[in-house]
């Protein structure tokens, strides 16, 4: 009995974590981790307006796709661009940037580029790149120039250098690093043209990851539901078992 049991336990163990295993095999994220080192909020994106944003703590999420967009490789190097100015759909899933744990969802899809280059890009450094753009741009007419060019409304700006050991020339192979130098700088700027071109958002955060956390697959939504079945599954089948001993127990 004991032996039948074990092997239940196993097999349920096994099946469960086979179906953690069946997350996508193209969607990732990348997290960068550090704290502000200059910068504002002038418009309150993440908390009270008109104040600092230096010395708290941020965090920026990428969601990527790399089923999407272009992906050009060379040696120790490998590069994903997508978005309208590349004709090519553009592969960033999500941007979330938080500071002091006020989230902030980042638009995209005008430019898009990850690119990774190992250290062995540049020998004798020992350091490689980490390096981004993502830049949305949304139009509309200007009411004070009729019939003229379209004007700026609104505008979210992600990039990134960094150098750093360790890293990996590969999208989808995990690695965690610490860069050495370089900073990620994020603009998020608006204007309403009916208000007389009046800003109406505007942060700009900077700083160096004290951290970065790469190629995180993420779960499709199946694989979380087959994933949670799964540990409902051993939780039902050991509150079964610990009944059929307790009644053993009481009939002794």
């Amino acid at each position: 009995m004991k032996q039948i049991s074990k092997t239940l336990t196993l097999i349920a163990a096994v099946a469960t974590f086979a179906i953690a295993r069946t997350a996508s095999a193209e969607v990732f994220t990348a997290t960068f981790s550090g704290t502000v080192s200059g910068g504002g909020d002038y418009t309150g994106v993440f908390g009270p307006a008109g104040r600092s944003l230096i010395g708290l703590p941020i965090s920026t999420v990428l969601t990527y796709d790399t089923g999407r967009g272009i992906t050009a490789t060379s040696a120790n190097a490998v590069s994903l661009t997508g978005g309208s100015s590349v004709g090519a759909a553009p592969f960033l899933v999500g941007t979330r940037v938080t500071i002091d744990g006020v989230s902030f969802d980042l638009l995209g899809g005008t430019s898009e580029e990850l690119t990774l280059r190992a250290p062995a890009y540049y020998p004798g450094t020992g350091r490689g790149l980490i390096y981004g753009t993502s830049d949305y741009q949304a139009y509309v007419p200007n009411p004070y120039v009729p019939g003229g060019a379209p004007a700026l409304q609104a505008r979210h700006i992600l990039s990134f250098n960094l150098s750093a050991s360790g890293v990996v020339a590969n999208l989808t192979q995990p690695f965690v690093t610490i860069p050495s130098s370089g900073l990620m700088s994020i603009g998020l700027i608006a204007h309403d043209y009916t208000l007389a071109n009046t800003i109406v958002m505007r942060a700009d955060p900077i700083y160096t990851p004290t951290q970065v956390v790469f190629a995180t697959a993420v779960p499709e939504p199946h694989a979380w539901a087959l994933m949670i079945t799964g540990v409902g599954f051993v939780g039902a089948w050991k509150r079964r078992r610990g009944i059929c001993v307790d009644k053993s127990l009481h009939s002794v």
